[in-house]
C-alpha cells in the first residue's frame, strides 16, 4: 500500500552499504563518536540512517525491516524462522554508540516496517545538512577509503553486477519488458547523470523540510550509480528498479535530470481500471467526458492542487484494500479529519469502498484472481486477508502493467526512442532524431490508447506538460 515501505527490500545489502562524503565530515563524526568508528556494523548502519534514500512516505523515517538489520550479520536464517529481534539490533548500537535513535515499531495492520531516526545535536545537524547540499565526495564514510575517479567507477561497475546477478524469471510475462529496460546501454545515461549537479540547486532553492532531505539523499546515491536497473518483484508484474533510483524523484526534478526527454503517463489509471473490472459505470462515463478525475476530487473535497499527492494516496489505499481504520488515519494524518469525514461520507467515497470490499468478497469466495493475461493467482489459506488485498492489487496492476507494455512494441529495437524511465503508469523517452519525435510519439499513443480500448479502460497515455517547466531552471537562476 506505501511503496516506500513496499521498496524497503530492493536495496543492496547493508553487508556492502557505503557513500562518499567530505573529508571534514568524516572526521567531525570519528571526533565526535569515537566507539562508533572501532565497529564496521554500528558505523554501516550510522550510515545507512543517514543517507538511505528508503523512507516512510508519512514519518519520512529510514525504513529498517527485519531484512536490512540482518543483512549487517548476514542472519537471514534467523530471520525466516522467526527469531530475529529487530529491537536488539537498535538497542545494541544505541547502548554501544550513545547515539539515540527515535523508533517507530512494525505495526502489520498499517503496512508498516520498523522505521528508525538518528537524533543529532544541533551542531551535528547542520553539519548534517551542509553535507548533503555539498557534491563533495572525497571519502568513503565506512570504508575510509578515497573516493578517486577510478574507485567510483570501479564500484559502478560492482554495483551493476550486483544488479544483473539475480536471474529473472523468464516464465513471468514481464519478461520481455524486462529485458528491453535493462538493454539500454550505460553510456545513455552519462548525459543525465551531468544534470545533478542543477538538479541539487533546484531541491535546495524549491523544497524545504523532510522533501528537501529525501531527495537530496537520492540525489547523493544517484551522483555515484545513476543507471537504472530493474527487477521483477513479487506477487506483482510491476517492475522495480534497484536501489536507489531517479524514478523516487519528484517529477520537476525528473525534468531536470532528463532535459531533452518527453515523460508521458497513463491518465487515472488506477481508478479507470477499477471502474472496468468493478462495473462502475458512473465512474466510467465521468471519466470519458471529463478525461481527467482530480478537479472533481479536488472540489468534492475542498483540496487545492498541492495536495494532489496525499490525495493519490489516499485513492491508491482505498483501491488497494487497505483496512477501513488504516485509512482513515491515513486520511487524517495527510489531509486532516474534515477530509477524512467528507471522504467517508461522500457517494464517490462510499461507492469506491463498497465496491472495493464486494470484489474483495468474491476473491475470498472464489478463492482466486484471474490477472488481464488469463493467469488465476490463488488466496493463500493460512493468510487470507493479506492474500486478498495481494490478489486485488495484482489483478489492478495486471491490466496497468499491459495496457503500458504495448509500449515496447514500438520501442524494442529502436535506436531513435528509447525509455530512459520506466514509472508503473509513465515512461521517460529519449528521442535521439528530434525530427522524428512526433512520427514516433504519435506511434507510442496511438499502441497503448489501443491497448486501453481492447480491454475496456477510460485511460489515455499522454504527454506531461504541467505549466512550469523546471527544464529551464540552470543553477544562474
Amino acid at each position: 500500500l506505501d511503496e516506500s515501505n513496499y521498496l524497503y527490500s530492493f536495496q543492496s545489502s547493508l553487508r556492502s552499504f557505503d557513500i562518499g562524503v567530505s573529508r571534514s565530515f568524516r572526521n567531525i563524526i570519528s571526533v565526535k563518536y569515537p566507539n562508533l568508528c572501532q565497529n564496521q556494523q554500528h558505523l554501516r548502519l550510522f550510515a545507512y540512517l543517514l543517507f538511505t534514500s528508503f523512507l516512510d512516505a508519512d514519518t519520512h523515517y529510514p525504513i529498517v525491516s527485519r531484512e536490512v538489520l540482518a543483512s549487517l550479520r548476514d542472519e537471514f536464517k534467523l530471520v525466516q524462522q522467526g527469531k530475529f529481534r529487530v529491537a536488539k539490533i537498535l538497542d545494541d548500537f544505541q547502548e554501544f554508540t550513545s547515539i539515540r535513535l527515535k523508533v517507530v515499531p512494525y505495526n502489520h495492520s498499517h503496512g508498516r516496517a520498523t522505521q528508525a531516526r538518528l537524533e543529532l545535536d544541533a551542531e551535528l545537524q547542520q553539519q548534517y545538512q551542509q553535507e548533503l547540499e555539498c557534491d563533495e565526495q572525497e571519502i568513503y564514510l565506512v570504508s575510509g577509503k578515497p573516493c578517486s575517479v577510478r574507485q567510483k567507477q570501479y564500484d559502478k561497475k560492482l554495483a551493476l553486477a550486483a544488479a544483473r546477478a539475480k536471474n529473472p524469471d523468464r516464465n513471468r510475462v514481464n519478461i520481455g519488458v524486462l529485458d528491453y529496460l535493462n538493454s539500454i546501454k550505460s553510456n545513455v545515461y552519462r548525459q543525465f547523470q551531468r544534470n545533478i549537479k542543477t538538479a541539487r540547486a533546484y531541491v535546495i532553492n524549491e523544497y524545504s523540510g523532510p522533501k528537501q532531505e529525501q531527495h537530496l539523499r537520492i540525489l547523493r546515491h544517484l551522483d555515484t550509480f545513476f543507471y537504472p536497473h530493474y527487477q521483477q518483484v513479487e506477487n506483482t508484474e510491476r517492475l522495480y528498479t534497484v536501489g536507489a533510483s531517479v524514478s523516487q524523484l519528484s517529477s520537476p526534478v525528473r525534468k531536470l535530470i532528463f532535459q531533452g526527454c518527453r515523460t508521458y503517463d497513463l491518465s487515472n489509471a488506477h481508478l479507470a481500471i477499477t471502474a472496468t473490472l468493478w462495473g462502475l459505470h458512473d465512474l466510467r462515463r465521468l471519466l470519458k467526458e471529463q478525461k481527467t478525475i482530480w478537479p472533481y476530487l479536488l472540489n468534492l473535497l475542498e483540496l487545492n492542487e498541492q495536495q494532489k499527492p496525499a490525495l493519490k494516496r489516499v485513492i491508491y489505499a482505498t483501491v488497494y484494500g487497505m483496512p477501513e481504520s488504516s485509512l482513515k488515519g491515513l486520511i487524517t494524518r495527510s489531509l486532516g479529519r474534515y477530509v477524512t469525514e467528507r471522504f467517508m461520507e461522500s457517494e464517490f467515497g462510499q461507492t469506491l469502498l463498497t465496491s472495493r470490499d464486494y470484489r474483495m468478497n468474491q476473491i475470498r469466495e472464489l478463492g482466486y484472481v484471474e490477472d488481464a493475461y488469463g493467469r488465476k493467482y490463488y488466496v493463500d489459506p493460512n493468510h487470507v486477508e493479506k492474500s486478498v488485498r495481494t490478489l486485488l492489487s495484482r489483478e489492478i496492476s495486471s491490466y496497468e502493467f499491459k495496457i503500458m507494455s504495448s509500449i515496447i512494441r514500438v520501442l524494442d529495437g529502436n535506436k531513435k526512442a528509447q525509455c530512459v524511465l520506466w514509472l508503473h503508469d509513465g515512461v521517460t523517452i529519449r528521442y535521439s532524431d528530434r525530427s522524428q519525435m512526433e512520427r514516433w510519439e504519435r506511434k507510442i499513443i496511438a499502441e497503448v490508447n489501443a491497448a486501453a480500448d481492447e480491454l475496456g479502460v477510460e485511460s489515455r497515455l499522454e504527454w506531461e506538460d504541467k505549466g512550469s517547466n523546471p527544464a529551464y531552471y540552470t543553477l544562474d537562476a
